[in-house]
C-alpha cells in the first residue's frame, strides 16, 4: 500500500472549514505533490456524483508538498486561518485551497 485517502462528502464549507474534505497519509516516497494530486482527482468524481461543486483542502502553513500539490490540482488559494487543535488544545495556522471541480 502507497498511503491512503479519504473523501468527506459535504457540500456545505462551513461543515468541513477546518478539516477540508480531502485527506490522505502518504508516507516515504509517496509523500510526493503528484502522487498527492493524482490520488485527489481519483476521488473527483465520487464527490461529483454526490452533488458537490468544489473541494475543500487544509493544510498546516508551510506545508510545501501540500502546497505543491494544490497547486497541480490547479486549486486556488482561499485563506489562512488560526485554528485549535482538538486533542492538544494548541493553536496552529492552517492555508484552505479550493478546487472547483
Amino acid at each position: 500500500m502507497i498511503g491512503e485517502a479519504s473523501l468527506v462528502l459535504e457540500s456545505e464549507r462551513q461543515n468541513v472549514q477546518y478539516e477540508g474534505h480531502f485527506g490522505g497519509t502518504f508516507p516515504g516516497r509517496a509523500m510526493d505533490p503528484e502522487i498527492m494530486a493524482e490520488t485527489a482527482r481519483l476521488l473527483f468524481p465520487v464527490a461529483r456524483q454526490h452533488g458537490m461543486t468544489e473541494i475543500l483542502i487544509t493544510t498546516r502553513k508551510g506545508d510545501k508538498m501540500v502546497e505543491k500539490a494544490c497547486e497541480l490540482l490547479e486549486a486556488k488559494p482561499l485563506d489562512f486561518l488560526q485554528v485549535q487543535q482538538p486533542y492538544t488544545k494548541k493553536r496552529i495556522d492552517i492555508r484552505r485551497f479550493v478546487v472547483d471541480l
